[in-house]
């Protein structure tokens, strides 16, 4: 396999205990033994003239029964991952992707994030600095995004959605077929945020047939409804859980609500795929956020849950041009305050880390 001769970190991540036992239907189906959510929601038989919430609901309950027993059926005519395409394009006309929930119509305007009815690709690429368990990853990063984080490391992309190249259908499917073919553990979406292209990657998607997984790279801002499409499809979610409490959230990312939300859809998230949860450590802010985050990780999701707890935080974007405004995060976090966040995660019971 391609990832043996990139890194041995990675070659050997399916054979760490932790790894295998939050990720384990992942790792089969990246080595060929199962099938990936999404492809087998392609062999749910849907009837298109049905009422979509309910064909949806018995739609969910077959690919449930279909992901549990792995069984191996044709591609569907109709099928429940083009019933949930469909639904997700009906966003386009007010769209309630995410809890910002402006309600544009992007067929002819854009929304708060900045993104219209063609996503646009700032980079496609296959990405070894992900967790070990994920390289090579087939990544493709989507410009725009719904929350306005003032440290944002990619705000080149996050604060312009028309950075890079516009794809349509085609060429979307086009990008996620070329890195398949560079044999990648998955297909990673990410962004920015990929939760508005929501209707862009299921319509690429109901035209595929490679067996990967997909990975949900997010911040995990997005409505019920988002969740309710995105049920079922996901191999990983790949998700942030940056603070620990709302008033965080408000002054550092623009979004009221943030931890009640965020937190809401890590348990909708939990019930269907596995999870990765990163948690990037903000200088200042280990008891407003780390210890608390840490300690509903354990309480909520369990003490194997894989938490990722990141040293990578540096001044950007508004930060770096308003010192006066974001003095406390005007420095790079110090090996004693990363200490300290680790020995809080494994305070509250996690003994799935990865730092």
């Amino acid at each position: 396999m391609l990832w043996q001769f990139l890194r041995p970190d990675a070659a050997v991540a399916f054979d760490d205990p932790g790894v295998r036992k939050v990720l384990g239907r992942y790792i089969d189906v990246a080595e060929g033994r199962s099938r990936a959510r999404w492809l087998l929601a392609r062999t749910v038989e849907i009837d298109p003239e049905a009422a979509s919430a309910k064909e949806h609901a018995r739609g969910l309950k077959e690919l449930d029964h279909v992901v549990a027993e792995d069984i191996v059926l044709p591609t569907a005519s109709f099928s429940l991952l083009d019933l949930k395409a469909r639904m997700a394009a009906e966003h386009y006309a007010s769209c309630a992707l995410c809890e910002r929930r402006c309600s544009v119509d992007r067929n002819v305007d854009r929304g708060v994030c900045g993104a219209g009815t063609t996503p646009f690709i700032s980079s496609a690429f296959v990405h070894m600095g992900e967790e070990p368990e994920l390289v090579p990853s087939g990544t493709v990063f989507f410009s725009g995004c719904n929350l306005r984080c003032v440290f944002c490391q990619n705000h080149d992309i996050s604060r312009n959605p028309s950075a890079g190249e516009p794809a349509d259908t085609q060429r979307l499917r086009e990008a996620f077929t070329a890195l398949v073919d560079r044999n990648v553990r998955n297909l990673n979406v990410v962004g920015g945020d990929p939760i508005p292209q929501l209707p862009a990657i299921l319509k690429a998607l109901t035209g595929m047939d490679e067996n990967v997984p997909l990975v949900w790279n997010s911040n995990m801002f997005l409505t019920t409804e988002a969740m309710n499409i995105l049920d079922g499809l996901v191999d990983v979610w790949l998700t942030d859980l940056k603070y620990g409490n709302d008033d965080c959230g408000s002054r550092l990312s623009g979004i009221e609500r943030y931890f009640t939300v965020v937190t809401r859809n890590h348990r909708l998230a939990s019930r269907h795929g596995e999870l990765i949860i990163r948690h990037l450590v903000l200088p200042g802010h280990l008891e407003c956020c780390t210890r608390p985050a840490m300690t509903w990780i354990a309480d909520e999701l369990g003490p194997d849950t894989r938490v990722n707890v990141m040293d990578q935080y540096h001044p950007d974007n508004l930060v770096s041009k308003n010192p006066e405004r974001y003095s406390g995060l005007q420095r790079r976090l110090t090996k004693k305050e990363f200490d300290q966040a680790v020995a809080l995660a494994r305070e509250a019971g996690l003994t799935n880390i990865l730092v």
